[in-house]
């Protein structure tokens, strides 16, 4: 046989895997990014006294202002995951839920090591068709990563992400009372804060401005005499708001309510 032939043959077959390969891996793109649209991201969330959802870049720009987990690991990545997402705050560990866009988890590994952990390569854990990505922190701290579905987790505390992946029953949302206050709220704010403190559950839109920020939404209370403000409003935590304003009102079987925060100076 020709020489030119055998080359000509070869070149063929070589083009004809890379099509093959190609297909595949754009199939496999297809089949996570279905299953990630398909998934309900509340599905995943493990009972927290407090969470956000993050509606808008201005809504996580708004949050990085107070919260120190979402400027350093939420932000340099925002622009390969997909909004709106979920940030759940364990007091000592927050953890991180969204849909990412298909085919940037190399991307998101990358900076992961190089941009927030700045760490040696991480330690790889595998747990059935479960991978944790363990990023060095100092203090002997981890920054845990997992991707599963197309939604990616990432956690201070790796049993907290271990509850996400396994469907732990106990969810944020198992008791509907968040849920439907949020369906009560308007989506136009950048973030909603939920809070769960004292039997009550509240779910907040935020408006950040200059000089102060405007919480405004529903909480669950008998009456208004039984409210219990929510004492774990995040930017007040941070030293950077004073609380000089609160509104109440009955609506229906809900109590609604606004928050004024003035920024200190």
């Amino acid at each position: 046989m020709p020489i030119k032939r055998i080359v000509k043959i070869a070149s063929l077959i070589a083009l004809l895997l890379l099509i093959i390969s190609a297909g595949v891996y754009m199939f496999q793109n297809l089949i996570q990014s279905r299953m990630a649209h398909n998934s309900n991201l509340m599905e995943y969330i493990p009972d927290a006294p407090r969470m956000i959802k993050v509606n808008t870049l201005q809504g996580l720009n708004n949050v990085a202002s107070y919260n120190s987990f979402v400027e350093e690991v939420v932000d340099p990545l925002k622009r390969y995951i997909n909004l709106p997402f979920y940030i759940a705050d364990y007091d000592k560990n927050h953890l991180l839920i969204a849909k990412i866009i298909p085919g940037n988890e190399d991307i998101i590994k990358q900076i992961l090591l190089n941009k927030v952990t700045h760490a040696p390569y991480p330690k790889v854990l595998n747990d059935g068709d479960i991978t944790l990505l363990f990023y060095a922190l100092p203090n002997n701290k981890f920054l845990v990563c997992s991707f599963y579905n197309g939604i990616m987790g990432i956690c201070e505390d790796y049993k907290v992400l271990e509850m996400m992946l396994n469907g732990n029953r106990n969810n944020f949302f198992d008791d509907g009372k968040a849920e439907n206050l949020l369906s009560k709220l308007k989506d136009s704010y950048p973030s909603h804060t939920f809070i769960k403190s004292a039997g009550q559950t509240s779910v907040l839109g935020m408006n950040v401005y200059p000089d102060s920020i405007i919480f405004e939404g529903f909480m669950t209370a008998p009456d208004l005499n039984t409210i219990s403000l929510p004492s774990k409003l995040p930017p007040v935590e941070a030293h950077s708001v004073e609380v000089v304003q609160v509104d109440t009102m009955r609506k229906r079987n809900d109590i609604k309510i606004k928050i004024r925060l003035n920024k200190k100076s």
